[in-house]
């Protein structure tokens, strides 16, 4: 006999912070994605160049975030609705970091796409199953955004750490910001 799995509809202040994120994330991106693409698959192959480049492009994209923090934590602390959900608003904020150490634009631009995919898919199927096991009500709506920020940001932190692969990881210096 077939039995269904029940996911509870996800509430509507989480919807809001779904909304809101793609804003902040625009803030700092300011397409960086795809800025930074071009001139790091020119400098791939030599490691002494993609080393510093990707350390400049890595403090700008820090920079960026910590500007959206404070954009994001004024928002917090000044909206009543947000300060009523800052539990979660916290939680979620923490994409803006993990997206700013995760240098997907570098495995992209090194070609990495096997790497890619095949992080992205363990991380969304224990995130998949993280669901299923933990969230049964409306009320579990925190342990639903924990989840999701794991989903999308679990594959970043693996990049942080998994970077030294590509760069040396001590400062260079003499950067052309």
């Amino acid at each position: 006999m077939f039995h269904a799995f029940y996911c509870p509809p996800v509430p509507e202040k989480f919807h809001l912070q779904l909304r809101l994120y793609p804003i902040l994330r625009s803030l700092i991106s300011w397409e960086f994605q795809h800025t930074a693409f071009v001139p790091v698959q020119k400098v791939r192959d030599d490691r002494e160049e993609l080393s510093k480049m990707v350390q400049e492009l890595l403090i700008i994209n820090l920079v960026m975030s910590a500007l959206s923090y404070a954009v994001y934590f004024a928002a917090i602390y000044y909206v009543p609705r947000f300060r009523q959900d800052k539990e979660l608003f916290l939680i979620i904020g923490l994409t803006i970091f993990f997206n700013a150490i995760g240098m997907e634009w570098l495995y992209k631009a090194l070609e990495q796409y096997t790497y890619i995919t095949v992080r992205s898919i363990i991380f969304k199927f224990i995130a998949i199953v993280a669901m299923f096991l933990m969230v049964h009500e409306q009320s579990d709506y925190v342990i639903y955004g924990g989840i999701s920020i794991l989903a999308s940001s679990a594959s970043n932190i693996f990049n942080f750490f998994h970077i030294h692969r590509y760069i040396n990881i001590k400062p260079v210096g003499h950067y052309n910001f």
